[in-house]
């Protein structure tokens, strides 16, 4: 193997702690497993929370089929005050009176069921968007007003977990949010605030899902180890959640080989997961009963019959 390969080829998940940033976590997993070739499917801000997918070693380019699954989340959205990055880790830039319906769980248990649906979301001013080749966080630390476009997401579904009120008068709700890829959180949280007569942020945040793989098939950094990686992967076909095609052993050289596979039972055209034994060998296409490949992974993504 060349310098920085580990031989291994897996997708975990990840339990990211407070404080550290997506690529941080990618080089935590990198110095564990002595492996260059770590990437992340949906990055989460550092101040965020939860379920991050990693791909490791030929794993890794599993992952722009993972960036567009629906995700959840867990947020924490406190009222009075904005910030100039829509969360707690940016500066206050206005506050308001909080109305005393906000109080009222049943008022914010119904507001927060109304907002499921269709939506045009303005993404923060801080956030990683292109506009002109350069991302919107940099025009905005330079003091300018990134001029982005709004976006189309949806709100699958939402939920009130609770409302709180600290010492100090301080309201909060706590809600859980089931969204379409691309939404910020934190831009849920800043138009409440603005649709309900004041101002708001994202105070914590914490993503308990992700397609098909829950928080709950997630480990802490500190608990990874190099020599325990089948007992800690998850299993690909699972997170990608694609229809899945068996093939025997005799198939896999012209699988490797890049020629047509033809299926014998009736399947639906799209994506799908081609899988020998206990691996993930390839992402292919199905055309009318015959798969062309999209990705091939030769020596196959370990735990798919996890």
């Amino acid at each position: 193997m060349k310098r920085g390969e580990s031989g291994i080829c897996a997708l975990i998940a990840v339990d990211k702690p407070y404080g550290l940033s997506s690529h941080d976590v990618d080089n935590r997993i990198r110095r564990i497993y002595g492996e260059k070739r770590v990437g992340h499917a949906g990055t989460l801000d550092p101040a965020a929370t939860g379920l991050l997918l990693v791909g490791i070693g030929p794993a890794t380019r599993l992952v722009p089929y993972l960036t567009g699954h629906s995700k959840s989340y867990v947020a924490r959205i406190t009222f009075g005050m904005a910030t100039d990055t829509d969360d707690a880790t940016g500066t206050p830039c206005a506050t308001g009176a909080v109305p005393p319906e906000i109080s009222d769980p049943a008022f914010a248990a119904r507001f927060i069921e109304s907002l499921q649906g269709e939506h045009e979301q303005m993404p923060p001013a801080f956030s990683a968007i292109k506009k002109d080749g350069k991302k919107a966080y940099d025009i905005a630390r330079d003091g300018g007003v990134p001029d982005l476009d709004a976006r189309h997401i949806s709100i699958l579904d939402a939920r009130l977990i609770a409302v709180d009120c600290d010492d100090e008068g301080t309201v909060s709700w706590e809600a859980e949010f089931f969204v379409s890829k691309g939404t910020y959180i934190r831009a849920i949280a800043r138009d409440i605030g603005t649709s309900l007569g004041t101002c708001a942020h994202l105070s914590a945040l914490r993503r308990t899902s992700i397609g098909n793989v829950g928080l709950s098939l997630a480990y802490a950094i500190e608990e990874f180890e190099a020599d325990d990686i089948e007992a800690q992967c998850i299993n690909p076909v699972t997170a990608l959640g694609f229809p899945v095609v068996e093939i025997e052993r005799d198939d896999i050289l012209s699988l490797v080989q890049g020629k047509h596979i033809s299926v014998h039972r009736p399947l639906e055209d799209g994506l799908v997961c081609v899988v020998c034994e206990d691996r993930l060998l390839s992402i292919h296409e199905a055309d009318k009963g015959v798969l062309r490949a999209k990705t091939v992974i030769p020596g196959g993504v370990l735990g798919a019959r996890k």
